[in-house]
């Protein structure tokens, strides 16, 4: 056996020797829009459904609210992303947070905007982690100044039928000071109430094999040990499809975190069907997951 196979074995979670395969319901376009002005609405904290500027294009729905407030949909997913337009350096947080307050405070918007809601029975969502969002000024003499964090960031993860949904986050709530929304998201496809099929799930050599093969495939000789990498992750669940790629169906998937070791940064994020027949075709994860502290404005959800 493979060392590195024998690493990413004794770190497998989630594992089920069965899981059901779910149909993901189509939403209308009208619906997702109206979504995205609802979550908008929420995050301004006032009603500007007569005010809202929508423009629609192929891939995505672009929407306007007054105040600086703007929402996007995306089609193909019905991922909606909303910011409320503050400046960077508006509310700040200060030098230090206090990471518990802020884990609370994250919890508290989620179900303020009424992102906790879940669809069918067997879904839950559970916080994540927290991110941080730092700045430092620098003076003429090119001395930094002192560090300030600018907002944090409470990352949530979709789980269905205690699998856990990887990709993006499915919520994410960007947070200034006192409190105040600078920006949401949610990533949230919705399934059928009852499984389409119920699946034998490969066991987690048959799924750490799968891996290490999508890895040798992607290095230019292919040729690897387990000194070139650490095993962050390896768990089977479910995998939601980057936000602008439509998907069909909810199937059990191994993903696979390996953090290269030495002089690059190079890491990889893997994920293999689990199942013996393949239901739906799945892209390649280019993405590493967000990491606890980020230094730089991201996107949400």
């Amino acid at each position: 056996m493979h060392a590195l196979e024998r690493k990413l074995i004794d770190k497998v979670t989630h594992y089920h020797d069965t899981a059901p395969v779910f149909r993901i319901e189509p939403r209308p376009l009208a619906e997702m829009e109206v979504a995205a002005v609802s979550l908008a609405q929420q995050v301004a904290g006032h009603d500007d459904t007569g005010r809202s500027h929508v423009v629609r294009g192929k891939q995505r729905t672009d929407i306007a609210l007054a105040h600086g407030v703007r929402a996007r949909a995306y089609h193909a997913s019905g991922a909606i992303v909303v910011n409320a337009g503050l400046a960077p350096m508006d509310h700040i947080l200060g030098e230090k947070i206090d990471k518990t307050l802020m884990t609370e405070a994250s919890n508290s918007a989620v179900k303020r905007l009424g992102l906790d809601r879940v669809g069918t029975a067997g879904e839950r969502l559970a916080f994540e982690r927290l991110w941080q969002i730092k700045a430092a000024g620098i003076n003429r003499e090119r001395e930094r100044g002192r560090e300030v964090v600018c907002r944090t960031v409470g990352a949530f993860r979709r789980y269905v039928n205690d699998l856990p949904v990887w990709g993006r986050a499915s919520v994410v709530v960007e947070l200034a000071a006192g409190g105040k929304v600078s920006a949401a998201g949610v990533d949230w496809r919705p399934i059928a109430p009852e499984p389409l099929d119920r699946a034998k799930v490969l066991d987690p050599e048959r799924g750490a094999r799968a891996i290490l093969a999508d890895i040798a495939g992607r290095l230019p000789d292919g040729e690897f040990t387990d000194k070139d990498f650490d095993v962050a992750l390896f768990s089977l669940g479910y995998l939601s499809l980057p936000k602008r790629r439509a998907q069909g169906v909810l199937a059990p998937v191994y993903v696979a975190i390996l953090e290269r070791r030495g002089w690059t940064t190079m890491n990889h994020v893997v994920a293999v069907p689990a199942t013996e027949k393949v239901y739906e075709s799945i892209a390649r994860i280019v993405a590493m997951p967000p990491r606890e502290t980020l230094r730089g404005k991201r996107e949400p959800a």
